[in-house]
């Protein structure tokens, strides 16, 4: 039986899944080096905490299988965005599903969570980036109502925004 519950952002479960995603996107990643180093995780993720963000946990069976994080979304001093961001608006960051737990519907789960906890710290919308490597994210997300919008940040490893009303 899979749950979805928050977490600390900074628990032991929540490190250990968080190290592998970002072991994944370093995996994954196709393009050359970029400038910026791939995020370490630490400052970005306490982001993730109350009172303007959450981290939820997936657990199958009493294991961590999978998490995602909501943030309130505040545009890059660099980026210029063409929709202006309001405090009305989320950001998902960090969903990811275990390998071995693919396949049973828990990205599904984890972005439902995701989306509720949104709604729950005031967001009408919820705004995601994701590399071009992600395909089955991407997937996820334009079967669950995400469409594309034009770049709101300037993370060298996204090649893809997308938007969602809640």
């Amino acid at each position: 039986m899979a749950t979805v519950r928050p977490e600390p952002v900074d628990s032991p479960d929540a490190r250990l899944l968080l190290t592998e995603y970002q072991a994944e996107v370093r995996r994954r990643w196709s393009g050359p080096p970029p400038a910026e180093p791939l995020p370490a995780g630490a400052p970005a993720d306490l982001e993730l905490a109350a009172p303007d963000g959450v981290f939820l946990l997936a657990r199958l069976d009493g294991r961590p299988v999978g998490c995602a994080g909501v943030r309130s979304f505040t545009p890059a001093p660099t980026a210029a965005p063409t929709t202006p961001a309001t405090p009305s608006t989320g950001e998902l960051k960090r969903l990811y599903v275990r390998p071995e737990a693919r396949g049973h519907g828990l990205g599904r789960l984890l972005l439902t969570a995701a989306e509720d906890a949104a709604r729950a710290l005031g967001h009408a919308r919820l705004r995601l980036d994701t590399m071009a490597e992600l395909a089955e994210a991407r997937a996820l997300y334009a079967d669950s109502g995400y469409a594309d919008v034009p770049p709101f940040n300037t993370n060298p490893y996204a090649a893809h925004w997308l938007e969602k009303s809640l």
